[in-house]
Order: C-alpha cells, then structure tokens, then sequence
C-alpha cells in the first residue's frame, strides 16, 4: 500500500520515468521494424509485387515479438535518465525531507518492474507464437513463389520446408541430369537425400528416374533408411508456392509449447540431444527474459543514484553499455546452451544473475550513501 500513500509524490516520480520509456520503446520499436525488417519487406514489394496492405500486415504481426525486447531496454533507460536526472538536481533530498526513503522510492520503481514483466510475458505468451508464424507463413509464400525461375544448373536452390534443390545439367527439352534434393531438419543436419539419375520437368511436375531415397538418422551422422525407385514425381507448382511450410522453432515457440515438446522428446527412449538442448535454452529465456525487467530496476536504480552529479549524458551511456552487454551475453548464452557447454538453465539465466549479481551489490553500496 506505500505506493497509494502520496499521490502527489507518485506522479511527481513517474512523470520523470514516464517520459524517457516510452520515449525508448517507441524508437526501439520504429529502429527494430524498419531497420531489421526494412529489407526484407522492400523485396517482397518490389520483386514479388506484395500489396502494401500486407506489407502493413506483416510488420504488425512483429509487434508482439519486438515489444518483449523492447520492454527491458525502454525500462532500463526510463530508470537511468529519470533516477540521475532526480538525483543529479537534488530532488532525492527533497523528496526524503517529505518523509520517502531511498527503499520507498525503490519499492515503486520494483512495483513497475513487476507489472511490465508480467506485462511481457503475458504478450509473449499469448501473442507472439501465433502473430510470428503467420508473419513467417507469409513470408515463405510469397519469397518462394519465384523459385522454379530461379533453378540454375550446377547450383543449389532454397525451397520450403529447409529443402534444397540441385540439377546438374538442364536440356532446352526439359531433360535433366544428376537431380539432388536435400532436406534439413531444424539444426540444419541433414534429414533426407533424393537422388535420381534422370528427370523432366513438364508442367511443373519433376519426374525423377532411377533413383534413391536416403533418410539418416537424427543426429544425420548415419544412414537409417535407403529405398531405392524407378520413377517418382514431386509437384512442383504446390512444392513451392501453396505449400506453406509449417513453422516448427524452439525460437518461435512460447513457453507452454516448448514445456509440452520437452516432455516429448524426454519420454521417448530415444531422443535428438542438441534439439532438446536448444529448446531447454530456449524454455528458460522465455522466463528469464520477460522477468529482466525486474532484474533491470534492481540493477538500473542503485547505479543510476550512486552516478550522482554524473548527469543524464553519463547515463545515458552507461544504459547503452549495460543495454550492449546484456544481449551480448543472451547470445553468449543461447551458445553454450545449444551446444551443450553449460546446462540450459544456466545458459537462460546467466544475463540475469550477472545483472542482478551486480545490482545487489550497488544496492548495499548506496544503502548509506546520502544523496
């Protein structure tokens, strides 16, 4: 009930912090869209003639992945920028001669981090699945809609569905020689491998002669099953422009989703270890992420008051380095998870305890430091 007790001071507090967060996350949304996404969706404009209606589409279908990034970072700045700018001119000594400690004024700051959290991870859990593999369904169906142009002799083509396409030699007759097509699975290990010695395209449809249908094992180290045919036929027409992949990523998925594909993988016998590797890693960041908005006050405000006279500029530096630093170590993480370097619940917490690790100890600093 503290932060209920002085409206006045709360809105006097907020009104700083406000500002500068929204301020951020409203850039950072604007920089991650246009920028990230930018030359992505002006080659579907101006080579796959998408309406722009469906341009507008798509970037708000990335909204709600773009808004659990941006909502620790938005926090991290609103708290750096309003905290020095208070302590900087003064104000804190003004607000605790009104009877409001350094811990109440905290307590407000850990209160707003707990609802954005809880915030990010109901949009995260609720919305960014669903919005996210439309966005990539239509990505895909549109970007592969061109591929049967772009077959080149001697060359590999991307299809759906990480599969890949080779002709050796193509006749003005349609005739082809040394036909490859290879499949991946979701760690780019090879899945499946089609070779035919023969084909012809008519129509659209691939006619595949004496050939050979080579599925490996999960790890793709071995061979697990090779059958051998005369002729088969692949649609191409359906291959690559109504089949719409279906989006299947630890790094899509939500945190329920990826608890059921865990306890897939861990009832069966036998199960691909990197695969379930990558999606503990994964399962562990979509808790650990949205709660880095907690984990940002306990870091952010005892830095950000101990800086003292040091000014907004400083911090705003400080709140780049720490910004930097964070989702360099989420990378870091995410790679020594999938690699099975570092337990994945290590690899999905460790920006978290490094931050906090470091927040806690300027917490104890600044306890008696008056400002």
């Amino acid at each position: 009930m503290f932060l209920l007790k002085n409206k006045t001071l709360n809105k006097w507090i907020f009104s700083e912090f406000f500002g500068p967060f929204f301020a951020v996350l409203l850039g950072f949304l604007l920089f991650a869209i246009l920028a990230m996404d930018l030359y992505q969706m002006i080659d579907l404009v101006s080579s796959k003639q998408v309406p722009i209606l469906v341009i507008f589409h798509m970037l708000f279908l990335r909204l709600p992945f773009w808004i659990v990034f941006a909502l620790p970072v938005s926090l991290l700045f609103g708290i750096f920028l309003s905290v020095s700018r208070l302590a900087q001119d003064g104000e804190f000594r003004a607000i605790r001669t009104s009877g409001c400690s350094k811990v109440l004024i905290f307590y407000r700051f850990v209160f707003v981090g707990l609802v954005v959290s809880l915030f990010s991870f109901f949009v995260q859990e609720k919305y960014m699945k669903n919005s996210l593999t439309e966005y990539f369904e239509i990505v895909a169906k549109f970007s592969q809609s061109d591929l049967i142009k772009r077959i080149e002799p001697g060359k590999f083509v991307s299809g759906p569905n990480n599969m890949y396409y080779y002709f050796g030699e193509i006749a003005s007759t349609g005739s082809i020689q040394d036909i490859r097509i290879l499949k991946l699975d979701l760690l780019s290990s090879p899945k499946e491998l089609v070779r035919a010695e023969s084909g012809e395209i008519k129509n659209q449809i691939l006619t595949l002669n004496k050939g050979q249908s080579i599925k490996f094992s999960e790890e793709g180290s071995r061979i697990k099953i090779l059958q051998s045919f005369k002729t088969a036929e692949i649609d191409l027409s359906r291959e690559f422009s109504e089949s719409v992949p279906v989006i299947d990523s630890p790094l899509v998925d939500n945190a329920a989703t990826l608890r059921e594909k865990i306890l897939n993988h861990r009832s069966r016998s036998f199960y691909p270890k990197r695969l379930l590797a990558r999606e503990e890693t994964e399962f562990n960041y979509r808790y650990s992420l949205p709660l880095a908005n907690l984990i940002f006050v306990v870091f952010a405000f005892p830095l950000a008051l101990s800086m003292g006279s040091s000014g907004r500029t400083s911090a705003f530096f400080v709140a780049v380095i720490s910004f930097t630093v964070y989702w360099g170590l989420i990378g870091v993480g995410r790679a020594l998870g999938y690699t099975m370097s570092v337990s994945p619940v290590l690899a999905g917490w460790l920006p978290n305890l490094i931050f906090l690790t470091i927040g806690l100890i300027f917490l104890f600093v600044i306890r008696k430091k008056d400002v």
